[in-house]
């Protein structure tokens, strides 16, 4: 579902649609990394929570993969996670377009953050 929600979100976008062309598919490269949520603990220096701090680290996924339009080619990279009602909301969602230019066009988000850490596993 959620490759899905990505890819209906991108081929939409007119900022998408103006550098790849209008007939944008998604081509046969895919990558992901789901990183785990959980409670989280850590040893503190205080007494606080009898020495352990705990924190909600929410659930993310993080995937990349490639986008064919009729103008060019471009990779998408995106990192969703739940808010606190349940509902995802992107971190980051953006183009690289791969014309030679290096030009990165994000669509939401921070355009600071950058989806390339962690492990990726190839579909």
């Amino acid at each position: 579902p959620v490759y899905r929600m990505i890819l209906k979100n991108v081929s939409c976008n007119p900022k998408v649609t103006h550098r790849l062309g209008d007939t944008v598919a998604a081509g046969k490269f895919r990558a992901y990394s789901v990183i785990e949520g959980g409670l989280r603990l850590k040893a503190a220096d205080s007494t606080r929570y009898d020495g352990w701090q705990r924190w909600w680290k929410p659930k993310r996924i993080q995937m990349l993969f490639t986008l064919t339009g009729s103008r060019g080619t471009g990779m998408v990279s995106a990192e969703v996670q739940n808010d606190v009602r349940g509902r995802p909301f992107y971190r980051i969602l953006a183009l690289d377009v791969l014309d030679g230019k290096g030009e990165r066009v994000v669509l939401e988000g921070d355009p600071t953050y950058r989806v390339d850490h962690g492990p990726i596993k190839l579909n």
